[in-house]
């Protein structure tokens, strides 16, 4: 009995099996299909460069701070921190005009850039205070800063919280505004 059995189960998944191989070549045939020679260098670059995908550089914060390196004018005021963006050399820093510093990390492509909450600020006199959020995992952990300003040129301004042991320095480069 199980030799009878034997026999149409086997047609029956041999044609089960030509019917799903026919599919898959039916959508073959509707993929477009690129050919590509040797021969032909400049069609690979119009491929590559179509291709979403294929990121055809590798552009990070400091390919950002080299291209859109800023000089500014202090003018004795901190208030100079919202017209540009800064580099803190890890993140590129944006103090909006609520009270927020945004982070910016560039990963891979000019246009890939990822913006975190990095926390919120407040200006008095020459003194800048940052108050850095928590972090997902650690939520209510938060840091608190007060920033002198210690040096300034064209275009860096730098900090130190000597409230802090060891001190804190904080150098910021600008840079055009995200």
């Amino acid at each position: 009995m199980n030799r009878k059995m034997i026999l149409p189960i086997l047609l029956i998944g041999f044609v089960l099996a030509g019917c799903s191989l026919k599919s898959i070549s039916k959508e073959n045939d509707t993929l477009e299909s690129i050919e590509v020679t040797k021969n032909d260098p400049k069609e690979v670059e119009k491929i590559l460069a179509s291709d979403t995908d294929y990121t055809g550089e590798n552009y990070t914060n400091i390919d950002y701070v080299e291209e859109k390196s800023q000089t500014f004018d202090f003018n004795n005021s901190l208030e100079t921190l919202k017209k540009y963006s800064w580099y803190n050399d890890s993140v590129i820093l944006t103090f909006n005009n609520d009270g927020t510093i945004t982070s910016s990390i560039i990963q891979g492509r000019r246009n890939n850039i990822k913006t975190d909450t990095y926390g919120t600020y407040s200006i008095h006199d020459n003194i800048l205070q940052i108050q850095i959020a928590g972090f997902e995992n650690r939520p209510t952990i938060i840091s608190n800063y007060s920033f002198e300003i210690s040096s300034i040129t064209s275009n860096v301004i730098s900090f130190k919280d000597t409230s802090k042991n060891p001190e804190i320095t904080l150098n910021l480069t600008c840079v055009s505004k995200l």
